[in-house]
């Protein structure tokens, strides 16, 4: 299934006193990426291989990434989108050196954590649902918050021994499984983490939502996902991307909000917030950078 379409686009270059890419005013019709709409039936038909083979394509979780040069037109943007002072060239040093490291985010970030924490189970990727792997994005994203990886896998790990052990679930963490943890052994099970108190509410809340409101399943809309418990813009997205393969807005951390803010790709004035900074970067960053932007930056962020 292909994954990217193009479209016809004029782009405009002008010169670097105005601090903008690229340099001349020479007219030149290239064509923007954007990524393909998802049909979440489709999606939802998906047998385990072909689901998780379809997803690491999608999100771009390919081997060697980040030392595979981007094709040309990926950087593409509108004639009147003004792009900040050497972009290009700076984006390109930064997957550069992200080639160079293994980053918590690569082994138990949003995507790898439920892989990671079912295989210290004695759970392989092919015994993982679909639906289940949605759903341990999902918490794991709502975990993360204002927590290292390291201890939102800890956490992760504590309630999938819990639902194997305790609640006898071959499959570990399941919807059915969670709705069985009271909430006082649920905050016990994730201590480490921050706000964890809060967490095991929301946890619990959303879980009994799904069950009722979305088939046991994760929503598959921006909207659905911001209407539940303790779930904010960025965790939404997130989880959109990378449980559902739909990009439809970028992934801001305090790693991406740090450094955007760093090299000057956004308002530092005026970005007082992550989703202020969300807004201003997808006002500029070609679409076909969105999947991969939050994976980038939050590596490098996270070893300086």
């Amino acid at each position: 299934m292909a994954i990217l379409r193009k479209r016809p686009l004029v782009k405009t270059e002008t010169g670097p006193e105005s601090e903008l890419l690229p340099e001349k005013r020479t007219k030149i019709k290239q064509e923007e990426v954007v990524p393909q709409p998802v049909d979440i039936d489709w999606v939802k038909s998906l047998p385990n291989k072909q689901y998780f083979e379809w997803i690491v394509v999608r999100n771009g979780n390919v081997p060697n990434r980040w030392a595979t040069p981007l094709d040309p037109s990926i950087l593409v943007t509108p004639a009147s989108t003004k792009v900040p002072y050497k972009f290009q060239e700076t984006y390109a040093r930064m997957r550069v050196l992200r080639s160079k490291i293994l980053a918590p985010v690569d082994i138990i970030g949003g995507s790898s954590i439920p892989v990671t924490v079912a295989s210290k189970c004695g759970i392989s990727k092919e015994q993982i649902s679909p639906r289940d792997y949605r759903l341990q994005v999902l918490l794991g994203v709502m975990l993360s918050s204002q927590t290292k990886d390291e201890v939102t896998a800890m956490a992760m790990l504590n309630i999938m021994r819990y639902c194997i052990d305790e609640l006898h679930s071959e499959e570990g963490m399941t919807l059915e499984a969670v709705l069985q943890i009271n909430e006082t052994k649920l905050d016990e099970l994730i201590h480490s983490v921050g706000f964890h108190t809060r967490k095991a509410k929301y946890i619990l809340s959303t879980c009994k939502i799904l069950q009722d409101q979305f088939s046991s399943d994760v929503p598959a809309t921006i909207n659905e996902l911001l209407g539940l418990p303790g779930v904010g813009p960025k965790m939404a997205y997130l989880t959109l991307q990378k449980a559902w393969g739909k990009i439809e807005g970028i992934c801001v951390d305090v790693h991406v909000d740090r450094l955007t803010k760093l090299w000057k790709w956004v308002d530092a004035q005026k970005c007082k917030t992550p989703d202020q900074t969300r807004t201003q970067l997808q006002n500029w960053l070609p679409k076909g950078l969105w999947t991969e932007i939050n994976g980038l930056l939050v590596g490098f962020g996270q070893i300086i």
